[in-house]
């Protein structure tokens, strides 16, 4: 159940796991603005149908683990 509840969760991860591909040069912004512009811009244009799905692939597996891991700590 709660479909679009999950497409939400997955929808955080797979935004972590854009930033995560951007690490480096996220951190090496001077300040917000530039961090901004890039966001505005990053540099996808070469990316190709294989580096879509591992980014997707990080963010599912991030989802699950996670999500193991909170069922695990209810019980």
């Amino acid at each position: 159940g709660g479909g679009g509840r999950g497409l939400a969760e997955f929808l955080v991860y797979a935004c972590a796991a854009f930033l995560a591909a951007w690490e480096r040069e996220l951190l090496a912004c001077e300040d917000f603005q530039e961090l901004l512009l890039f966001l505005q811009r990053p540099p996808t244009r070469a990316w190709r149908e294989r580096d879509v799905e591992s980014l997707l692939s990080r963010a599912y597996v991030w989802m699950r683990g996670y999500s193991g891991a909170q069922g695990h700590l209810r019980s």
